[in-house]
């Protein structure tokens, strides 16, 4: 019989949250691994995902490659976290975040630039002072890709789970405009056109370098450790913003991704996902806060969260809850 991943007897997996930042001393300051892991373990956690950065950019390993959390003085808590999760018979998934603020603020010329020449800083998501998102046409991609390589030879986990690859908006940097022309002979359009050719042309391309983007990071990663399962963040159904194809979601060992829904929109999630994911199950992570993460002191019911773990069961899938931890550390 063919022995299984180990995604397929995992039943009971836990992501906590770090987008932390380090402009205040406190930041970080009072994080105990031990404590954070007995956590886990109480909760007969068998699957833990690890923080290796954040969408903030900052990494918690020193990093030879990019910036270290300056909260962290030093201390490498993603090897005391592996370390110990691994000590308490846990499978270890690292967590990979692609958007960097610390990147965006200091190489300008990586930047996702819209249509009127400003970066994400100043409009993602109606957060400005945010998100800062690196475009993966420019140099920021080998910068990714090294990050990638340091955790692959650094540390010892099961799965690598890789989070916002996509165009979240329409990108028209130097390096898209160029790249575009080069494999089209067109310039990128200026507007939303669905009866003009080049604009189809252009949604498909932004597809393709998606999905050659994620198989960069794949290829890397299975030719230093070719045991690994690989899956990203696909909780964005495939539409043209994204860029996001079913091709893509089919790249994943698994598919997974984090929702907030009502009950008829957690049911077609989970067939979505069911019909496909590659390697069956498919995974469902959920914040443990209401109505969503950034309500970080509210908890949903025992009730709700039961009625979801159920749900996705009864789906097929693999439930994974979703906690935030605090900026100092606790």
């Amino acid at each position: 019989m063919e022995k299984k991943l180990w995604f397929q007897n995992s039943y009971r997996r836990n992501l906590i949250d770090m987008h932390i930042p380090d402009w205040h001393e406190s930041f970080f300051s009072r994080f105990n691994a031990a404590d954070y892991i007995e956590h886990l373990a109480h909760a007969h956690v068998d699957t833990a995902y690890i923080y290796a950065n954040s969408c903030v950019g900052l990494c918690n390993w020193p990093t030879k490659t990019g910036q270290m959390h300056r909260g962290l003085k030093g201390r490498d808590i993603l090897k005391e976290l592996t370390s110990g999760c691994r000590e308490k018979n846990m499978n270890v998934v690292v967590y990979i975040n692609i958007w960097s603020k610390w990147a965006y603020e200091n190489y300008p010329g990586w930047r996702v630039v819209s249509q009127d020449g400003r970066g994400t800083l100043e409009y993602q998501w109606n957060s400005p002072g945010r998100y800062g998102v690196c475009c993966f046409n420019s140099p920021y991609k080998d910068y990714v890709l090294a990050l990638v390589r340091e955790l692959c030879h650094g540390y010892d986990f099961d799965g690598l789970w890789v989070d916002m690859i996509l165009w979240r908006s329409m990108c028209y940097c130097g390096h898209c405009k160029e790249k575009f022309f080069n494999e089209t002979g067109y310039e990128i359009p200026a507007t939303v056109n669905w009866g003009d050719p080049v604009w189809h042309t252009f949604i498909r391309k932004r597809e393709e370098w998606n999905e050659a983007f994620y198989e960069s990071i794949r290829s890397l990663a299975l030719s230093i450790k070719p045991h690994l399962s690989i899956s990203c963040n696909s909780s964005y159904y495939p539409k043209y913003l994204m860029g996001e194809s079913l091709k893509y979601f089919r790249m994943s060992d698994y598919t997974g991704g984090d929702f907030e829904s009502d009950r008829l929109s957690h049911s077609f999630e989970c067939k979505f996902y069911n019909s496909v994911t590659k390697h069956k199950p498919f995974e469902f992570l959920n914040s443990v806060m209401e109505p969503n993460l950034r309500e970080h002191t509210i908890m949903k019911s025992k009730e709700k969260l039961k009625i979801l773990l159920c749900s996705t069961l009864m789906n097929n899938g693999r439930y994974g809850f979703i906690d935030a931890i605090d900026p100092a550390g606790t």
